[in-house]
């Protein structure tokens, strides 16, 4: 389009095919939950180091700068050099440590949340846990002052960081690196499901009441469930406790007990056994494995 103005001859270019080629789910996926960072970190690891097999509640990110580290997944391995990273989403089985032959690595770790307390979690739908994202001198300088920040006592940093990873997670949508978001998923019924646990899981709720709050019988309510999360309501809502739990654990000092009965367990006991049952450790233990 041209426009006769003071500046001249201007001429604005339309780019709305190129919108066209846009995963707009996957885009509305990232913009809706914007990764918070919950810690960030600077390594140096020396042979002999390796973490064994463990399970987190939080999204683990690695990014190595030096050396070479191997990610050991329960269907595959990796190797990843400098300028790769993996971004492992909650609850994903994971090792990793020096391959044989190296003797050092230097990496970034940031630990994080989806923005929105939810089971949705972009990181849940790249196709892949690893990437190629070289990070140039300026932006590892960057990144080292405002993980030194948040070291300090501060929290501009967390937001430093909580931007770069945004940024890479838009990058993979724009890549179509996400796996698409199936219609089901967007189904209202299932959608308002999921609002009315999310705002009442700390409640004894069964699943008549999520039915209901659903406006669909309590088989239709099961079956969507199964469809859409591959869980049982239940199961989705024992989910969501764990993870409000793991969240609390992370990010407060609050006790076992208060923490269970603030999650909507009915004891602290039955939390300690769900905990342990799912992560494969205590609480207690699992405050001191996010780093």
């Amino acid at each position: 389009m041209n426009k006769n103005s003071p500046f001249g001859d201007e001429r604005c270019i339309s780019l709305r095919d190129r919108a066209e080629l846009l995963d707009r789910n996957a885009l509305a996926l990232v913009a809706e939950n914007p990764i918070r960072v919950l810690s960030c970190s600077y390594w140096e690891n020396h042979a002999p180091w390796f973490v064994p097999r463990r399970r987190l509640m939080d999204n683990f990110c690695l990014f190595v700068l030096e050396g070479s580290l191997k990610l050991s997944l329960d269907h595959a391995e990796y190797l990843l050099k400098p300028g790769d990273c993996f971004l492992l989403g909650m609850e994903m089985n994971h090792a990793f440590g020096l391959p044989e032959g190296e003797t050092l690595v230097k990496h970034f770790i940031l630990h994080t949340l989806p923005g929105t307390f939810s089971l949705e979690n972009p990181l849940d739908r790249l196709k892949s846990p690893c990437h190629s994202f070289p990070l140039d001198a300026e932006e590892i300088e960057h990144l080292k002052r405002m993980i030194g920040e948040t070291q300090s006592g501060g929290s501009i940093g967390f937001r430093y960081c909580g931007l770069f990873l945004n940024r890479l997670l838009f990058d993979l949508a724009l890549r179509k690196e996400m796996i698409p978001v199936e219609r089901t998923e967007r189904n209202p019924r299932f959608v308002a499901a999921l609002r009315f646990l999310e705002a009442n899981f700390r409640n004894a709720v069964g699943v008549a009441d999520i039915a209901a709050a659903a406006g669909i019988r309590e088989v239709r309510c099961r079956q969507l469930f199964r469809m859409c999360s591959g869980l049982t309501p239940s199961e989705y809502l024992g989910r969501l406790r764990l993870r409000h739990a793991a969240r609390m654990l992370l990010e407060t000092s609050l006790s076992v007990k208060e923490i269970a009965v603030q999650s909507g367990f009915s004891s602290e006991c039955y939390f300690c056994c769900a905990f342990r049952k799912h992560l494969n450790c205590t609480p207690e233990t699992y405050r001191m494995l996010r780093f």
